[in-house]
C-alpha cells in the first residue's frame, strides 16, 4: 500500500500538480524507507504540538511532492486519527496542496476507517495472493459503514502468468476495427 501511494503521489506530482504524502500508519510506518528519508519527526509530533504541520511536511525530488512521515510512535494512534485535530490538519492541508494522499494502516486496523470517512476517497490496495475473496469484500463494507467514499481499488503484487487475474491482451470496445494489443 505504501509503495503504491508513494507511486501514485510522485506521478501526480510529475504531472504538475502540488501533492502531499501523509504517513498515518502510525503501528507500522513505512513511508520513511520508501522514500530513504528519516522518520525523526512527522505527523505525531504535529498531534503533540511538537512541530508545526508546515515543519513536518518536507519537499521531496525535483517536483511538488512534500512528505509528512509517522514520526515517533504515539501510544494511542486510533484516538489521534479520529480527533478534531486530525479534521483540521486534513484541513489545512486540503488548502495548500492539490491533492492529499494518506498512507494508513491496513483495513484490518481500525485507523484506516476512521481516517476513511474524513477525506473525498479512498483506494483498497489488495495484495494478490495475500488478501482473499472475502476479506476484500468485508473490507469494502467496512468502509461504506464508516461513511468512506471507495474509488476504486488496485491489485498490488500480480505477475503477469497469474491464472485468474489480469489480461494479456485487449480489444477496443464496440468491435472498432483495432488489432489485439498486447
Amino acid at each position: 500500500k505504501t509503495t503504491v501511494a508513494a507511486n501514485l503521489a510522485a506521478i501526480i506530482a510529475q504531472g504538475g500538480k502540488r501533492v502531499a504524502i501523509i504517513d498515518a500508519d502510525f503501528r507500522r510506518p513505512r513511508l520513511h524507507e520508501e522514500l530513504d528519508i528519516p522518520n525523526r519527526v512527522g505527523l505525531s509530533d504535529v498531534f503533540r504540538d511538537r512541530i508545526s504541520l508546515q515543519d513536518a511536511t518536507k519537499k521531496w525530488g525535483d517536483f511538488d511532492l512534500y512528505v509528512a512521515t509517522a514520526g515517533e510512535k504515539p501510544p494511542n494512534p486510533a484516538e489521534l486519527l479520529g480527533s478534531e485535530k486530525m479534521k483540521q490538519l486534513l484541513s489545512e492541508l486540503e488548502e495548500e496542496y492539490d491533492l492529499v494522499i494518506i498512507d494508513s494502516t491496513p483495513t484490518v486496523v481500525t485507523d484506516s476507517q476512521l481516517i476513511s470517512a474524513r477525506v473525498d476517497g479512498v483506494l483498497l490496495v489488495i495484495s494478490i495472493g495475500k488478501t482473499d475473496t472475502e476479506a476484500a469484500r468485508v473490507a469494502v463494507e467496512q468502509y461504506q459503514r464508516a461513511g468512506a467514499r471507495i474509488l476504486g481499488g488496485v491489485m498490488n503484487n500480480m505477475h503477469a502468468n497469474a491464472q485468474g487475474y489480469g489480461y494479456t491482451s485487449y480489444e477496443y470496445a464496440y468491435g472498432e476495427a483495432t488489432p489485439k494489443t498486447r
